[in-house]
């Protein structure tokens, strides 16, 4: 029996681009070790989002701390990262 390799019928798409670039830049976020699931930091917390979980920014990394208020001082662990946002839970408060 002789099989035969046939390509597959594909329809070109007209609306994708032939190009693999976008006007939007990239955001990178540095690669630190010391920022990472795990981790132990000290923060300040600078704003409060809209559930009022406490806001810190942390080398372009956004932390977000639930029960903290504007002006904490707390130590947190890091509990996880998804790109250029970042999940902590209080250790202890500072201030």
């Amino acid at each position: 029996m002789i099989v035969l390799n046939r390509r597959k019928n594909r329809r070109i798409n007209p609306y994708k681009t032939a190009y693999n670039f976008s006007i939007y830049p990239k955001i990178t976020v540095s690669s630190d070790d010391w920022l990472r699931k795990g981790a132990k930091i000290t923060l300040t917390i600078k704003d409060v989002d809209e559930r009022g979980n406490g806001i810190a920014h942390v080398h372009g990394v956004k932390i977000i701390v639930p029960k903290t208020s504007i002006g904490d001082k707390v130590k947190v662990i890091i509990e996880k990262i998804r790109g250029d946002v970042g999940y902590a839970k209080v250790i202890e408060w500072l201030s």
